[in-house]
């Protein structure tokens, strides 16, 4: 028969035999498989980690991320680190994400160094990132005196002392408190620095109408206001005659008023004849 030879009055067949050898030749190992989700959103300047489920029949051998940012020739790699369930996992630092990244997985079976790979270097895996967003200062602004209304870029925020986050940029202040003069500022926020701002208040002019004095000399002229006759200047009124002194006596005793009238009662006159 074509499949069946004799040897020594042996009968053999090939095919048989064929089956034989390659049962007993040891199995080829299957390269590893990757379970991995690429991150859904990354921000520039901050750590980006990489995991996936990382299978070899045989054990996962040397694990590794290899990245670099778009437009760079040469990748760098990291190690994967093993954790429960099969799950490996990577860190790409914070400083090294500026920009868009390109990066693939790759890992051998510990058997026979079969070579698995997610992505590739030829043809790695896009992440994009995003600007962060502009770090947020606060402002402080305390009145003199305390109690004013805080007004920033035309919204009323609070009370005097008030301190609040601020984006960047310029901004206008405006301080308000009754009997005082409102107080504006104009000031540039920047980005992650806090500023104090004082605002010292000034007292406000006295309003409505005030009273005007006039004093001439002489006095009594005519007064103009605004071409307007309002009368004459102060005159001082004219001197009172002053009363006559009034004489007060003293009661004296009887003994006293006959004494006094003897004195300056006239004495008789006595004629004396040659």
């Amino acid at each position: 028969m074509g499949g069946t030879r004799q040897s020594g009055g042996l009968s053999v067949n090939r095919f048989a035999l064929l089956a034989a050898l390659l049962c007993s030749a040891p199995a080829f190992a299957a390269p590893p498989k990757f379970e991995h989700t690429p991150p859904a959103e990354v921000t520039a300047g901050q750590d980006v980690t990489i995991k996936a489920v990382i299978k070899a029949s045989g054990g996962v051998f040397d694990p590794y991320l290899w990245y670099r940012k778009v437009g760079d020739k040469n990748f760098k790699k990291i190690s994967l680190k093993p954790g429960s369930r099969n799950v490996y996992s990577a860190t790409i630092p914070g400083s090294e994400v500026t920009a868009d990244l390109e990066y693939y997985l790759q890992a051998f079976d510990q058997a026979d160094l079969a070579e698995g790979f997610w992505a590739s270097k030829k043809n790695p895996n896009h992440l994009g990132v995003k600007a962060a967003a502009p770090k947020v200062g606060t402002l402080s602004v305390r009145s003199d005196p305390d109690g004013a209304t805080v007004d920033v870029d035309g919204k009323v925020v609070g009370t005097s002392p008030w301190a609040g986050p601020l984006p960047a940029g310029p901004h206008t202040l405006t301080v308000t408190r009754e009997g005082y003069d409102p107080l504006k500022l104009t000031f540039t926020m920047t980005p992650g620095v806090d500023m104090a701002l004082p605002a010292p208040l000034h007292k406000s002019a006295p309003t409505g109408p005030g009273k005007l004095s006039v004093d001439t000399r002489p006095m009594g002229a005519r007064l103009l206001i605004d071409e307007q006759g309002q009368g004459r200047a102060w005159r001082s009124p004219p001197a009172r005659p002053r009363a006559p002194r009034s004489l007060w006596r003293r009661p004296i005793s009887p003994r006293r008023a006959r004494a006094w009238r003897s004195r300056t009662s006239p004495r008789p006159r006595t004629r004396t004849s040659p």
